[in-house]
């Protein structure tokens, strides 16, 4: 394959410009994070799980998880060094619900977090700062059995983020608003009709009692 042709699928090489800092990486999650929330409640229209079919016992919206992540690649300008990539989950059939890939016949599910983080790796934007997580799904984590506020990433996500993410990279996950939510908590923002809370990955990781904290250097 040419240079020409690989410059034009795949963009310039990532050796061109330089990653940003720690400090610009904030900067810019600070200055996205409306934009990084309003990514994953949208791709939440993309989701799906068996369960949603299962009107007698689940309200259409439930099983839907989405995520957004802001990432980063060598660059110049702002422009050039982050994005913000969404995914969402799908499992189409009930099965083994421990497994992060997909397989037709025994019926796995693919995460939203994943799914985002590969959306972001596959053109370049390998190093990520950050994610968002949206569903107004509430249930027991499988594994820890923890209920929480506010769903977080399941045990396989964790173990998959470990890859990706630093020990302080934010965490948001949201959902939408009940009567029941009056007062925001030290870690809670109401936003219009959303609930979010601040987390880190450290923090969800000893909330949940997971040892792997992260295998990123």
């Amino acid at each position: 394959m040419s240079d020409d042709n690989v410059m034009r699928l795949f963009g310039p090489s990532r050796n061109s410009g330089s990653l940003p800092s720690q400090y610009e990486r904030v900067q810019q999650w600070q200055t996205k994070r409306y934009d990084l929330i309003t990514a994953a409640v949208a791709a939440g229209a993309w989701s799906y799980s068996h369960r949603q079919e299962t009107h007698d016992r689940h309200p259409a919206g439930m099983g839907r998880y989405a995520s957004a992540v802001l990432a980063c690649r060598e660059g110049d300008t702002p422009d050039t060094q982050f994005g913000i990539f969404s995914g969402w989950n799908f499992k189409l059939r009930r099965g083994d619900g421990r497994s992060i890939q997909y397989h037709p016949l025994q019926g796995y599910k693919l995460c939203s977090e994943p799914d985002a983080i590969v959306a972001a790796v596959g053109i370049g934007y390998y190093a990520i700062h950050g994610l968002v997580l949206f569903s107004d799904n509430m249930q027991k984590e499988d594994v820890s059995k923890l209920f929480t506020n506010i769903q977080h990433p399941c045990y396989d996500c964790r173990e998959f983020l470990a890859k990706f993410l630093r020990p302080d990279s934010p965490i948001i996950v949201v959902r939408h608003r009940l009567l029941c939510d009056v007062f925001a908590g030290p870690r809670t923002e109401f936003i219009g009709d959303l609930v979010a809370e601040d987390w880190t990955y450290r923090e969800i990781c000893e909330l949940h009692k997971h040892a792997q904290l992260t295998g990123r250097r």
